[in-house]
C-alpha cells in the first residue's frame, strides 16, 4: 500500500493548484447540509464515487456495490446501514478530495470508473491499488459495470478491496 503523508509530501503537489486552499463556499450548489464529522475511532465513512449520466446508480450496479460492501460489512460504520453510507456521483455533484474529507472525514473512498484527477488529486496510482491520504485509505477502480460478465476484472476488483479493508486471503 502506498502510503502519503503531509510529513513525506507536499500537500500543494497532491491538488490541482485550484485546490491548494480549500473554502466552504467553494463547495457545489447540491452538495448536501452536514456539519463535518468530528473524526473518531468508531466513526468510520466510506464513501463510494462515481460516474453516471443516470444520477444514481444503475440498479444492477448498486446490487453489485451492496454485495461488495455486505461482504466487508465488520469494517462498516457501526449503526449504519449499507444506504447510509455516501454514494456521491460526481457527474452530478463534482467534489474535489479537499471537500470530501472537510465534510465526510473519511476513513475509506472507493472510486469506479473516475481518475483520481475527477477529485482533483495530482498523485499516480494504478487501478486497484491501495494508498493512503490524510489518514483516508483509497482505492479506485473502472466502472461497476464492467464486472457483471468479466470474472477477471472482478477478482482483481475483490482482491484490491481485501486489501483496501484489511480482509486475509
Amino acid at each position: 500500500m502506498l502510503h502519503l503523508k503531509e510529513e513525506n509530501t507536499r500537500l500543494d503537489w497532491l491538488f490541482s493548484p485550484t485546490e491548494k486552499i480549500f473554502k466552504l463556499q467553494d463547495l457545489p450548489d447540491n452538495a448536501p447540509n452536514v456539519t463535518p464529522a468530528q473524526p473518531s475511532a468508531s466513526n468510520k465513512v466510506i464513501i463510494t464515487l462515481f460516474k453516471t449520466t443516470t444520477e444514481r446508480l444503475p440498479e444492477a450496479d448498486s446490487v453489485l456495490l451492496d454485495n461488495m460492501l455486505k461482504a466487508v460489512r465488520d469494517r462498516l460504520p457501526a449503526g449504519n446501514t449499507l444506504s447510509e453510507l455516501p454514494r456521491i456521483n460526481l457527474q452530478y455533484t463534482p467534489y474535489t478530495f479537499a471537500q470530501l474529507h472537510h465534510i465526510y472525514q473519511p476513513s475509506y473512498v472507493i472510486g469506479f470508473g473516475i481518475r483520481r484527477t475527477d477529485v482533483a488529486m495530482n498523485v499516480q496510482v494504478n487501478l486497484y491499488e491501495t494508498f493512503e491520504l490524510l489518514d483516508t485509505q483509497m482505492f479506485f477502480a473502472e466502472q461497476l459495470s464492467l464486472y457483471h460478465s468479466n470474472k477477471d476484472k472482478k477478482t482483481k476488483m475483490w482482491n484490491g478491496l481485501q486489501q483496501l479493508f484489511g480482509i486475509a486471503k
